[in-house]
């Protein structure tokens, strides 16, 4: 382009505009390229000239006369400029100016079309420059604040301090020297200025406006605009349209924070007017006003809109957006994010589906949800109290705090929350992460690698959480950890590496599992299959299914229900409860270390001390129904109770006492005890010993004795009958059956109540009375 240089000689003409008096000089150009008209009435004068050079701080000061207006006309006498009161502006095509009268620096904004330059350099006083059409050559003066201005342009423009290649529109060409702000069109711009402080002003239409480093303000005017906020402390500005239908107005993070010094991006709340303020990075601080939208850095944000429609959208990291009320828009961006519409009908986008877990949040539901994630991750659904959201790229759902949610996964690696109520969680495929939250859950996992957590992450509440391995291919080995967390390798039954955190209940699968809990209370269904449960201490509930189960409580008070099948129980603390109905199985047996009383009306077929080789004392009692009855080689007593039983004493002396039913006697090693009594009558039955000999005793609890006494020889007598009144036991050695008789020869029957089935030589030194 040509350059000019200011001369004050060859002027065609002063002008007076504010008792300023200007003069406009053409320098080399000849004088008819300029033509100056003056109304006759004076009211304006019309200027226009090419290749002009312009010095204005040459005027003198004076009276003005009576000019209004300047209008400045092309070639074709087209106008191409209005001026009037106020703050004025001269349009010069293709010229050179420099302004050194400090003066008349509030007077004028100047705008060019052409190839200018335009050096604000003389005083020090901030000027407001305006290009035009053509290559622009900017120049700011020192120690003051230079605004070049493209409100006059007739269609959007693109400016990037920072990189001149991206200008377009009127600014293409454009350079810009010791400038410090920026005004766009009235049209839909895109601007970017340096890392120094400026200022930045939108203007009209849907702009784009980032200051990139230093402290700015930024002001995207009207229409919906977006707004960067990038390093340092800026002030934002999105305009006056707050909550206009069609507008929406955005303030964006991008380059806010440098993940080199930084972590964590912002945490920002947008209050009722779209304002608010936020500082991040240590020492980033911004003040924004009349937003409706954020975008967030590539770190980790926490962004909470309003009550009005937002648009938020995280990037990097993994953020959590919340909608609050009004039909919003959220992108979850890269990385794990948890999103929450809240009230109303929002749209709902995770990012990177399938390789990062976006969440979608339902808690503030005032009613419990049944929900699927079908396995594309998209899909529409209705929440009371929250509208019905439409959501894509979800691998993550968190349930309501209203009640018992159901919430099923899909293939993918899922995250599945609860929150407060008793809730069902199911993983299906995948890697999944469940957390049952408040409340007793059911969790489980699937097939693949799964994290199955009772209560919130890092929360361990009060109430019974499951894990569940129904959906494994294969029998289940698995010990519940210190705490309910651990860890378990389940690949060989179809379930690969789970962890969990907080359990309390586990759940077998349908083939033969292993399950050992912890030293808390803990619940454990078997299901099907042969299982083995071992609750370890605390007060457990163990359940059986219809397979041959067994069932070990370990320490504390616990309770076991066997289901159909024949099942073992395990006992070591008196005050276990066994629970087994009538038919459900036909060879349930019951295994003791201490001693221990079956309660009335289980159906357990086998009792016996464990193991049978201790020697310490142990006393079993059975109930009304027939059992095996087994002590160990320590001192026993064993009651049989109703039923034709079976007791066993094995080694020691034991006492046993078959008690009513006809039962069956084996005292073992040692000098054994047989009681029976009289007060049973016929409903003691027939007992039969097995190994009774000279050794043992047999003890009859007799009504008409009232202390415990040997037989005297005259009480007894071998035979079928009693001799005379005296005779009280009758023995028969053909037969070995064993008779009661309480008064001898007198109106009472003898009462036939054992048979000693060796039929052994013995004498009334065998038998005591108490």
């Amino acid at each position: 382009m040509a350059l000019y240089n200011a001369i004050t000689t060859g002027s065609v003409g002063n002008v007076a505009w504010f008792d300023q008096t200007w003069t406009f000089s053409t320098g080399s150009t000849p004088f008819n390229d300029l033509l100056i008209f003056t109304h006759p009435d004076g009211s304006k004068t019309r200027i226009w000239g090419t290749n002009l050079t312009y010095d204005v701080g040459t005027g003198t000061m004076g009276a003005s006369g009576n000019i209004h207006y300047i209008r400045h006309h092309d070639a074709a006498d087209v106008q191409t400029e209005n001026i009037g009161d106020g703050l004025h502006l001269l349009n010069i095509n293709a010229a050179t100016f420099w302004q050194s009268q400090p003066d008349m620096a509030s007077r004028f904004n100047l705008v060019f079309a052409g190839a200018d330059l335009i050096d604000a350099g003389g005083p020090l006083i901030s000027q407001t420059l305006g290009g035009g059409e053509g290559a622009d050559q900017f120049f700011g003066g020192p120690g003051h604040l230079d605004t070049v201005d493209y409100r006059f342009a007739q269609a959007g423009i693109s400016v990037n301090w920072l990189n001149s290649s991206q200008n377009q529109g009127e600014a293409i060409g454009d350079t810009f020297n010791s400038i410090e702000n920026l005004n766009g069109s009235s049209f839909g711009d895109y601007l970017v200025t340096d890392n120094a402080a400026n200022t930045i002003l939108g203007g009209g239409g849907a702009d784009i406006v980032d200051g990139s480093g230093g402290n700015d303000t930024l002001m995207g005017g009207d229409d919906s605009d977006q707004v960067y906020a990038g390093a340092g402390d800026d002030l934002l500005f999105a305009g006056t349209d707050f909550g206009d239908s069609g507008s929406l107005d955005i303030i964006d993070f991008l380059t806010a924070v440098d993940p080199v010094f930084s972590t964590v991006g912002i945490t920002l709340t947008l209050d009722a007017n779209g304002n608010g303020d936020v500082t991040y990075g240590g020492t980033g601080h911004d003040i924004f006003y009349n937003f409706e939208g954020v975008y967030g850095t590539e770190l980790i944000d926490n962004i909470t809109g309003n009550a009005a429609s937002n648009v938020l959208a995280s990037r990097g990291g993994d953020d959590v957006l919340m909608g609050m009320a009004g039909q919003d828009i959220l992108w979850g961006g890269d990385g794990s994010d948890w999103l929450s519409g809240g009230a109303d009908n929002d749209d709902i986008h995770g990012e990177n589906w399938g390789t990062t877990v976006d969440t979608i949040d339902w808690k503030d539901g005032t009613a419990a949800i049944v929900f699927t994630l079908a396995e594309s991750g998209a899909g529409s659904f209705a929440v009371a109290g929250l509208g019905t959201d439409t959501f894509d790229g979800i691998e993550g759902v968190s349930g309501t705090n209203a009640g018992s949610d159901s919430i099923t996964g899909n293939s993918q690696a899922n995250w599945l929350y609860g929150n407060a109520g008793g809730d069902s969680l199911y993983g299906r495929g995948g890697g999944d992460a469940l957390y049952g939250g408040v409340g007793s859950d059911f969790l489980m996992g699937g097939a693949g690698d799964d994290s199955v957590n009772g209560a919130a992450p890092l929360t361990i509440d009060s109430e019974i959480d499951v894990i569940s391995f129904r959906d494994a291919t294969g029998g289940v080995s698995f010990t519940l950890g210190a705490g309910g967390n651990g860890v378990a390798n389940l690949v060989a039954a179809g379930l690969g590496t789970d962890s969990y955190t907080g359990i309390d209940w586990v759940d077998g699968s349908e083939l033969g599992d292993t399950i050992n809990g912890n030293e808390a209370d803990n619940t454990i269904f078997g299901h099907g299959g042969i299982d083995q449960m071992f609750g370890a201490g605390g007060s457990d509930r163990l359940f059986g299914d219809s397979e041959g189960d067994t069932l070990n409580g370990g320490a504390g008070i616990d309770f076991m229900y066997g289901g159909t099948g024949d099942d073992k129980y395990v006992i070591d603390n008196a005050g276990d409860q066994i629970f087994e109905d009538a038919f459900n199985g036909t060879n349930d047996y019951v295994y003791t270390s201490i001693s221990y009383t079956l309660a009335a009306g289980k159906d357990i077929e086998g009792f016996s001390a464990n193991p049978q080789a201790a020697t310490s004392p142990i006393n079993l009692t059975g109930n009304e129904l027939k059992q095996i009855i087994r002590g160990n080689n320590g001192i026993n007593t064993i009651l049989g109770g109703g039923g034709g039983d079976s007791l066993y004493g094995f080694g020691d002396n034991d006492r046993l006492e078959g008690q009513a039913g006809g039962d069956h006697l084996t005292g073992g090693i040692g000098v054994d005890r047989f009681v029976f009594r009289e007060s049973l009558g016929l409903a003691s039955g027939i007992d039969r010993i097995y190994d009774f000999t000279s050794t043992d005793q047999i003890v009859i609890d007799a009504v008409s004795i009232s202390a415990q006494t040997l037989l005297t020889a005259n009480q007894f007598v071998l035979g079928t009958t009693a001799l005379d009144a005296n005779d009280r036991v009758i023995y028969d050695e053909t037969t070995g059956i064993v008779r009661f008789d309480a008064d001898g020869t007198g109106v009472k029957a003898a009462l036939l109540f054992a048979v000693l089935n060796t039929k052994p030589v013995i004498s009334f030194a065998d038998f005591e009375l108490i």
